[in-house]
Protein backbone atom coordinates (compact mmCIF):
# COMPACT_ATOMS: atom_id res chain seq x y z
CA UNK A 1 0.00 0.00 0.00
CA UNK A 2 1.14 3.51 -0.62
CA UNK A 3 2.30 5.73 2.27
CA UNK A 4 -0.37 8.31 1.40
CA UNK A 5 -3.09 5.77 2.12
CA UNK A 6 -1.79 5.19 5.65
CA UNK A 7 -1.59 8.92 6.46
CA UNK A 8 -5.30 9.13 7.23
CA UNK A 9 -5.34 5.97 9.36
CA UNK A 10 -5.01 6.31 13.12
CA UNK A 11 -2.31 4.44 14.96
CA UNK A 12 -2.69 2.32 18.06
CA UNK A 13 -1.19 5.06 20.25
CA UNK A 14 -4.11 7.37 19.37
CA UNK A 15 -6.77 5.08 20.86
CA UNK A 16 -8.21 5.59 24.31
CA UNK A 17 -8.38 3.06 27.11
CA UNK A 18 -10.93 0.25 26.50
CA UNK A 19 -11.24 1.03 22.77
CA UNK A 20 -11.28 -1.88 20.33
CA UNK A 21 -9.86 -1.64 16.82
CA UNK A 22 -8.77 -3.82 13.93
CA UNK A 23 -5.12 -3.84 12.84
CA UNK A 24 -4.92 -2.53 9.28
CA UNK A 25 -1.15 -2.71 8.82
CA UNK A 26 2.23 -1.51 9.98
CA UNK A 27 3.70 1.88 9.14
CA UNK A 28 6.09 1.92 6.20
CA UNK A 29 8.66 3.98 8.10
CA UNK A 30 9.14 1.38 10.86
CA UNK A 31 12.40 -0.57 10.72
CA UNK A 32 12.47 -4.24 9.66
CA UNK A 33 13.38 -5.40 13.17
CA UNK A 34 10.34 -3.58 14.60
CA UNK A 35 8.04 -5.03 11.91
CA UNK A 36 9.26 -8.57 12.61
CA UNK A 37 8.82 -8.10 16.35
CA UNK A 38 5.26 -6.75 15.99
CA UNK A 39 4.27 -9.47 13.51
CA UNK A 40 5.63 -12.14 15.87
CA UNK A 41 3.48 -10.70 18.66
CA UNK A 42 0.38 -11.06 16.46
CA UNK A 43 -0.10 -7.55 15.08
CA UNK A 44 -1.20 -8.78 11.64
CA UNK A 45 -3.91 -7.40 9.36
CA UNK A 46 -7.49 -7.89 10.52
CA UNK A 47 -6.63 -9.00 14.07
CA UNK A 48 -8.69 -7.34 16.78
CA UNK A 49 -6.77 -5.34 19.35
CA UNK A 50 -8.08 -3.81 22.57
CA UNK A 51 -6.38 -1.06 24.57
CA UNK A 52 -6.61 -2.37 28.14
CA UNK A 53 -5.04 0.61 29.89
CA UNK A 54 -2.62 3.45 29.38
CA UNK A 55 -0.04 4.55 31.93
CA UNK A 56 -0.58 8.01 33.46
CA UNK A 57 2.17 9.59 31.35
CA UNK A 58 1.00 7.80 28.19
CA UNK A 59 3.71 5.17 28.08
CA UNK A 60 3.54 2.15 28.19
CA UNK A 61 0.25 1.06 26.69
CA UNK A 62 -1.22 -2.31 27.63
CA UNK A 63 -3.08 -3.98 24.76
CA UNK A 64 -4.76 -7.32 24.29
CA UNK A 65 -4.36 -9.20 21.01
CA UNK A 66 -5.06 -12.89 20.36
CA UNK A 67 -5.91 -13.45 24.07
CA UNK A 68 -2.47 -12.14 25.06
CA UNK A 69 -1.71 -8.92 26.90
CA UNK A 70 1.28 -6.97 25.63
CA UNK A 71 2.90 -3.78 26.92
CA UNK A 72 4.07 -1.43 24.15
CA UNK A 73 6.11 1.73 24.19
CA UNK A 74 4.61 4.81 22.55
CA UNK A 75 7.05 4.62 19.61
CA UNK A 76 6.10 0.96 19.03
CA UNK A 77 2.36 1.65 19.18
CA UNK A 78 2.59 4.48 16.65
CA UNK A 79 3.82 1.97 14.03
CA UNK A 80 0.62 -0.10 14.30
CA UNK A 81 -2.11 1.30 12.06
CA UNK A 82 -5.69 0.54 13.03
CA UNK A 83 -9.29 0.93 11.93
CA UNK A 84 -11.53 1.98 14.78
CA UNK A 85 -14.28 -0.52 15.54
CA UNK A 86 -15.66 0.58 18.90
Amino acid sequence: MSPTLFCSMPSLCQLQSHQIAKVSGLADDSCNFMKKKLLALGFCNAHRVKVVRIAPLGCPIEVEILDTRVMLRQNEAKNILVEDIQ
